[in-house]
C-alpha cells in the first residue's frame, strides 16, 4: 500500500477506475490492514480516507459529463443502529419520498433527487448516500449536488431531513 496522499494510489487503482472497482479495492485492502485482522489503525485509516476523496472524485466525475455542478459532501454524516442492508431498506423509502432515484447499488449506494422535498434550493438538487458497515451499524456519508450553480441545497439541511424522516420510520427489533 502507498504512503502517498493521492487517494488512487493508495488504493492502488487507476484514476479513471469506477465507483465499484474503488469499493472493491477498498474492500481488499481492509481485508489485510484492518486492525481486527491483525493490521494497522493508521493504514486502515489512511485507506478509509481515500476511499472516501476517490469516491467524491468518482461522483464528481460522474457528474461533470452530464452539467455543472455544485458539490457539497458531509462525511460520516449520520449513524444508524442497524445493518446497511436494513438502512438501505429505510433509506429506499425516505429517497422515494423525495423524488426519483438516479443511481443505485445496494446495500451502500443510493442517489436521489431531491426535488419533492421541502428542503430549500431543492428544485435541482440531488443526494448520493453511502452507506458504510461500523460495528453493527451503518454510517451515512452524504454528498449533496445542485444542477443549478445558483442555488444548492445545503448538505446540513438535506441531512437533517434525512434524519427526520428515518425517524419515522418502524425499525426491525435486534
Amino acid at each position: 500500500m502507498s504512503t502517498d496522499s493521492d487517494p488512487f494510489r493508495v488504493l492502488g487503482i487507476s484514476r479513471i477506475s469506477s465507483d465499484s472497482e474503488i469499493r472493491t479495492a477498498w474492500k481488499e485492502l481492509a481485508r489485510t490492514h484492518h486492525p481486527d485482522m491483525g493490521g494497522d489503525v493508521a493504514a486502515m485509516q489512511r485507506i478509509n480516507t481515500a476511499l472516501e476523496e476517490a469516491l467524491a472524485l468518482c461522483v464528481k466525475q460522474d457528474h461533470a459529463n452530464a452539467v455543472p455542478t455544485v458539490l457539497h459532501r458531509d462525511v460520516s454524516s449520520l449513524t444508524v443502529s442497524v445493518l446497511p442492508v436494513d438502512c438501505y431498506l429505510a433509506l429506499e423509502v425516505v429517497a422515494a419520498i423525495c423524488g426519483p432515484t438516479v443511481h443505485e447499488d445496494p446495500p451502500y449506494v443510493l442517489e436521489f433527487h431531491l426535488h419533492d422535498t421541502p428542503v430549500q434550493h431543492a428544485l435541482y438538487g440531488w443526494c448520493r448516500c453511502e452507506l458504510v458497515p461500523e460495528a453493527g451499524s451503518t454510517t451515512m456519508h452524504l454528498t449533496v449536488g445542485s444542477d443549478d450553480r445558483k442555488q444548492s441545497p445545503s448538505v446540513e439541511e438535506v441531512r437533517d431531513y434525512l434524519v427526520l424522516q428515518l425517524n419515522t420510520i418502524d425499525w426491525p427489533e435486534n
